[in-house]
């Protein structure tokens, strides 16, 4: 073990430490040029704003290693596509969760397809004139036909019981 230790450490006297130093600054120019590359494309998918990349880019072309830190303090904290997908997410919820609330009446909790309150029988929804469908009391047209709402919705006393 001994002698192969000596013959290691006897074997650095020999390296030609120019051509390492070379290699290694060759392989930090393609590095750097990689880090570059990605700073363009991360900045591309934060922003859709050519000049804030280009900005992004000479920060971290003129500042090196601090203006790369500075670039993955200062970027956007989600990507474009984040951004579509959270709002597409936000919206779906919202609409899931539109025909859920309260009665206006007795403030009972209401779920989506309820016409009447289960509790007091208030009436939630009206029956459009037109094409018999229930829509929302406070609707000016039918979604489903276009009539007028207002003045052709039945009234609950207009509703012949089944």
């Amino acid at each position: 073990m001994e002698t192969f230790l000596l013959n290691l450490l006897s074997g650095v006297g020999q390296i030609n430490f120019q051509v390492v130093w070379k290699l290694l600054a060759v392989a930090f120019v393609i590095f750097w040029i990689v880090v570059l590359d990605w700073v363009w494309l991360d900045a591309g998918e934060r922003t859709s704003n050519k000049t804030a990349r280009v900005i992004y880019l000479l920060l971290v072309i003129f500042l090196n290693v601090f203006g790369w830190i500075i670039y993955l303090i200062l970027r956007p904290s989600q990507t474009i596509e984040q951004i579509y997908w959270a709002d597409l997410e936000r919206r779906y919820l919202k609409y899931e969760t539109s025909e859920l609330d309260d009665c206006t009446k007795c403030g009972t909790q209401l779920y989506p397809g309820y016409t009447f309150c289960p509790n007091c029988g208030f009436e939630i929804k009206v029956k459009c004139k037109s094409c018999d469908v229930y829509i929302e009391k406070n609707s000016e047209y039918c979604p489903f036909c276009g009539a007028k709402a207002k003045k052709d919705i039945l009234e609950p006393e207009d509703i012949a019981p089944t």
